[in-house]
C-alpha cells in the first residue's frame, strides 16, 4: 500500500517509532531553554554544584587549571567550550589544555601526563569526555596534591575515582533526566552555569553568550553517535543554526576548502566531511592540531590550520583504505558470524577507528580490531551495531585482561598486553556468549517490534514536497533515522560508476510507475535542467538515485527489468548546486 504524503506524514512515522502525541508535538517543535541550557536543569546532575564552586575556588585563588581532554571529535569540542569561556574571563593565561597523543598514550588520564601537568604549577584538572574509569591515575593526581573534576558519558565502572566532583548522568545515583548525553553535552551544561555565576560576580558577558557555544555542542552530539533524541536532539538542532551562522575563522576556512556552504550545513556533512578532519589531526598527528583549528581567533593560523586538517584527512583516508584492503583479505566471509575480531602487530593503531566502522557497514556484526602501539601493549578500536553494546561485551572480559577499556554502546577503545595476543581472540568470543546469554534472558520483545518500517512511495512522490516534511526530523542519526523507503517498479536506464576507484554508482531512471499508478517515462536526461525550471512542471523534481561503496550485487542492474528500490532521501547542496538524493541500500526485482 503506497503512503499518503500529507501534512500528517511525519506524526505518522513518529507514531510508528513509539511517540504519543505530546512526544510527536516536543519532538517537532524542540525548545531551547535558556535557563536550563537546554532542555533539563543542569544542576539535577550530580556533584554538579560541587565542580562549580571548586572551579570558581580556583579562580579566585589564582590557581592553575588543566582542561584534560579526549583526543576525538568530542573531548575536543569541549574543550573549545570550556576554554572559551575562561577566555572570556580573561583567565586564559592561567589555563592549560592537555590531550593525550591518540597512538602513543590511547585514551583516558595518563600518569605520565599528570606529571607534566604538575610541573607546570597545575593545582585542578578539568576532564572532558574522560575519566569515569581512571581511578588509579586520579588517586596518582591526588598524591600529587592536584583535585580532579571528571565531566565524562562513558559507562561507570563498580568502583569510581575519588575525585572532588564527577559529572556523568550514567553514574546509578544521579537523578539527570538525559542519560544520553555526549562529554561536550556535560561540560556544555557546567560552562552554562559557570557564565551565570561569572554575571553574577560582574564579569562583563553579554546575554547570549553561552548560545554561540552550542555550535561546539552540536557537532560532538552529531559526530559522537550519540542518540538524537531527548536533550541531545535539542543540542543538535540549535547547534546547526548556529554552526550556519558560524562565527569561528578556522571552522569557516576549512568549510571552505571542503566546499561546504555554511548556510547549508548539516549533519551529513559534519558525519562525513568535518568531524573525519578533526578526527584526523589525533589519527595522523596529534589532536592539537584541531583544538587550536576551532579556537584560534587568527586568520593566518586559521587557514594553515584548515589545510593541514585537509592534508591529514587524506592521509588516513589513503591509510585506512589500504588497511580495509589488507583486512579483507584476511576475512573469510563463509565463516564470519556474531562478531568481527582482528589484528596484527604491523598494523598503526591510529586508522583502527575508521577501519572498525567500515566492516561494521559491509557485514553488519559488532568488530574488535587491534595493532601494536610500537611499546609493550595492543591497542584497539571496536565499533558496533544497534542493540549490541561494546561495553556491555568488554566488561564480561575477565578481570585484568585488559589493561584499559571504554566507551559505550556504539563505540569504544581497549588495550591489552602482548603476552596477551594469543588468548584476545577466545577471551572476546567468550566475553560475547557471555553478554549474549546474559541478554537472552531479559525480556524478549517480538522481532517484528525491533525492524525498522518501510515506507512505500513512487518516484514521482520523491520531490520538494515531500522533502518539505522530512525536513522536520531533522538532524538525523541514532534513534532518529532518516526513514527507509520502498521506490515502487522503477527501471534503469543506465548505471553510472564515479569516484577515484569508480567505487560510486548513480542509478539513471528510465521508467517508473507514478501516483496514479501508471508508468512513466522520464524526461531524457539532456533536458532534465530544462525541465527542472519549467514552470509548467514545477513540481518536477531532478532526483538522483545513488549508492556510494555500492556493493557489487548493485552493479548488475538490468536495463529491461522493474525493480522496489530502498533508500533513504535527502537533500544536497553540494558545489552550490541543489538536488534530491535517493542514498540507495539495496534493490530488489519488484513482485509489483
Amino acid at each position: 500500500m503506497l503512503e499518503t504524503i500529507d501534512q500528517n506524514f511525519i506524526k505518522n512515522i513518529l507514531k510508528d517509532r513509539g511517540l504519543n502525541k505530546g512526544e510527536i508535538e516536543e519532538f517537532l517543535n524542540p525548545v531551547y531553554d535558556e535557563n536550563k541550557a537546554g532542555a533539563y536543569d543542569a544542576r539535577k546532575m550530580k556533584d554538579m554544584d560541587k565542580a562549580i564552586k571548586r572551579i570558581w575556588k580556583a579562580i579566585d585563588e589564582k590557581e592553575k587549571i588543566c582542561i584534560y581532554s579526549d583526543y576525538d571529535a568530542d573531548g575536543v569540542p569541549g574543550a573549545v567550550i570550556l576554554y572559551s569561556f575562561f577566555k572570556k574571563i580573561k583567565y586564559q593565561d592561567n589555563v592549560i589544555v592537555k590531550i593525550p597523543h591518540r597512538h602513543k598514550d590511547g585514551f583516558g588520564l595518563h600518569k605520565h601526563l599528570i606529571d607534566e601537568i604538575e610541573e607546570e604549577g597545575v593545582k585542578l584538572i578539568v576532564t572532558i569526555d574522560l575519566g569515569t574509569s581512571n581511578v588509579d591515575e586520579v588517586k596518582h593526581a591526588n598524591g600529587k596534591g592536584i583535585d580532579v573534576i571528571i565531566t565524562d558519558h562513558h559507562e561507570p565502572h563498580e568502583v569510581l575515582p575519588e575525585s572532588c566532583a564527577i559529572l556523568n548522568s550514567k553514574q546509578k545515583d544521579c537523578n539527570y533526566v538525559d542519560k544520553n548525553l555526549c562529554g561536550s553535552g556535560v561540560i556544555f551544561k557546567l560552562t552554562h552555569l559557570l557564565i551565570e555565576e561569572a554575571r553574577k560576580r560582574k564579569y562583563n558577558i553579554a546575554p547570549g553568550f553561552e548560545k554561540w557555544l552550542l555550535d561546539m555542542t552540536g557537532l560532538a552530539t552529531i559526530s559522537d553517535m550519540v542518540p538524537l533524541i531527548g536533550e541531545n536532539r535539542v543540542f543538535a538542532y540549535f547547534g546547526l543554526k548556529v554552526l550556519q551562522k558560524n562565527k569561528r575563522r578556522g571552522l569557516f576556512h576549512l568549510l571552505n576548502k571542503l566546499k561546504i556552504d555554511e548556510k547549508y550545513l548539516d549533519e551529513g556533512d559534519i558525519g562525513f566531511s568535518v568531524s573525519p578532519c578533526i578526527n584526523a589531526a589525533s589519527r595522523m598527528n596529534h589532536a592539537y592540531d584541531a583544538f587550536n583549528l576551532l579556537s584560534t581567533d587568527d586568520e593566518g593560523e586559521a587557514i594553515r590550520l584548515a589545510d593541514e586538517l585537509i592534508r591529514l584527512n587524506k592521509l588516513r583516508k589513503s591509510s585506512a583504505e589500504n588497511l580495509i584492503s589488507d583486512i579483507k583479505g584476511m576475512i573469510d566471509v563463509d565463516k564470519v558470524e556474531d562478531i568481527i575480531i582482528i589484528g596484527d602487530e604491523n598494523w598503526s593503531p591510529t586508522i583502527l577507528g575508521p577501519a572498525a566502522s567500515q566492516l561494521v557497514r559491509q557485514f553488519q556484526l559488532p568488530v574488535f580490531i587491534y595493532a601494536s602501539d610500537g611499546g609493550d601493549l595492543f591497542r584497539g578500536s571496536c565499533r558496533s551495531i544497534p542493540d549490541v553494546s561494546l561495553v556491555e561485551i568488554m566488561n564480561n572480559v575477565s578481570k585484568d585482561f585488559f589493561t584499559e577499556f571504554g566507551g559505550h554502546h556504539a563505540s569504544g577503545g581497549f588495550a591489552f598486553t602482548k603476552d596477551k595476543k594469543d588468548l584476545f581472540e577466545s577471551e572476546m568470543r567468550q566475553a560475547f556468549r557471555k553478554y549474549k546469554d546474559e541478554k537472552d534472558k531479559m525480556v524478549k520483545v517480538d522481532n517484528e517490534e525491533t525492524l525498522e518500517k518501510i515506507y512505500n512511495i513512487t518516484h514521482s512522490n520523491v520531490d520538494n514536497y515531500l522533502l518539505k516534511f522530512l525536513s522536520q526530523m531533522k538532524p538525523h542519526g541514532m534513534n532518529n533515522k532518516n526513514p527507509l523507503f520502498c521506490i515502487r517498479q522503477v527501471s534503469f536506464g543506465h548505471v553510472k560508476f564515479f569516484g577515484k576507484q569508480k567505487e560510486h554508482a548513480e542509478f539513471v531512471v528510465n521508467k517508473f510507475l507514478n501516483d496514479q499508478g501508471h508508468i512513466e517515462t522520464t524526461v531524457p536526461e539532456l533536458f532534465q535542467e530544462t525541465y527542472r525550471y519549467s514552470s509548467k512542471n514545477n513540481k518536477r523534481d531532478v532526483t538522483k538515485y545513488i549508492s556510494f561503496f555500492a556493493d557489487n550485487d548493485l552493479k548488475d542492474i538490468k536495463t529491461d527489468t522493474e525493480y522496489d528500490v530502498y533508500g533513504r532521501i535527502e537533500e544536497s547542496n553540494f558545489l552550490g548546486k541543489k538536488e534530491i538524493r535517493v542514498k540507495v541500500e539495496y534493490i530488489n526485482v519488484s513482485k509489483k
